[in-house]
């Protein structure tokens, strides 16, 4: 899929990268970079999507343009575990509560610190549930404290073919 990341300065927009990724590397892209801060889906066809976020009183806006049917699939799949995550993340009060801590009320990091804080969280919780793992219990224990873009490495291992248990074993 081809990723094109354009920021609006509020005079004019710059475009910030235009890169190739992989299907997981693409999806994991938007998850934590766009919707994990704060970012909001403006449209999705089978063709693209568009990704807004704003960013220190900027707009980011990520084209993201589908090279075939798997690569919508895998960009839907992951939008639909996000709104389950961030239900989850909501609903979660110990994780609120820690965030009341954190920000310790303040108004101005409630509003500007809530999208990085738990946004972190639905990352997390989001990329878990997009790869299917509810039956494998010890399989999520030791991929919840991993870096999110090992995860990513190992998906891509599984999709060519290895278990989740073997790719595992290679970075044991």
């Amino acid at each position: 899929m081809k990723l094109q990341h354009l920021r609006d300065d509020g005079y004019e927009i710059h475009e910030m990268s235009t890169r190739t990724a992989t299907p997981e590397d693409g999806v994991y892209t938007i998850l934590k970079y766009e919707l994990g801060f704060g970012g909001h889906v403006v449209s999705l066809t089978p063709q693209g999507m568009v990704v807004r976020t704003n960013v220190l009183g900027k707009v980011d806006t990520t084209h993201v343009t589908f090279d075939n049917e798997e690569e919508h699939k895998l960009m839907a799949t992951m939008l639909y575990h996000w709104c389950r995550a961030s239900k989850s993340v909501e609903d979660d009060k110990e994780l609120i509560d820690h965030f009341m801590k954190v920000t310790k009320g303040n108004p101005f990091m409630i509003v500007h610190g809530e999208p990085i804080i738990l946004g972190a969280s639905k990352v997390q919780r989001t990329l878990l549930g997009c790869l299917g793992l509810a039956s494998k219990p010890d399989v999520v224990a030791k991929l919840k404290d991993m870096d999110g873009q090992d995860v990513v490495a190992l998906a891509e291992l599984v999709r060519e073919g290895h278990t989740w248990e073997a790719a595992l074993s290679l970075v044991e």
